[in-house]
């Protein structure tokens, strides 16, 4: 995976905090972590994802690993979807409450679009 060229400590409105349980990389536990906020590019570079491209769910973690542009330790090219994958439920939740909720043009949730078949997955041919 190409090291995202956005992820940088001088983006603009970024907000730090702290995981409640910490992400484990290279043999140590990573809990603090800045997040920079959501760009259009996200989201569009997100559904160029297979894998995103039929699961919603799974083109919020391309989308949130690409906004995260400190995590511990790691080095940005690791803040990948797969390193996500292996989070806590607890540590999701507090990144997402700080990212907050990612709504389209309409103002709907991806959940609720992906509910009425409104996705980009299912307009798919």
């Amino acid at each position: 995976m190409e090291k995202d060229e956005n992820k940088n400590l001088s983006a603009p409105e970024t907000v730090s905090g702290v995981l409640p349980d910490g992400v484990f990389f290279a043999g140590k536990k990573h809990t603090e972590f800045v997040i920079r906020p959501e760009r259009v590019g996200d989201m569009v570079e997100a559904f160029d994802v297979d894998r995103a491209q039929k699961n919603v769910m799974y083109a919020g973690v391309v989308i949130l690993s690409k906004r995260i542009v400190k995590l511990g330790d790691i080095p940005a090219e690791n803040i990948t979807p797969k390193l996500l994958l292996e989070m806590s439920r607890a540590d999701y939740d507090a990144l997402q409450a700080v990212a907050g909720r990612r709504l389209s043009p309409a103002g709907k949730t991806a959940e609720s679009l992906a509910k009425n078949g409104d996705s980009p997955a299912a307009r798919r041919v």
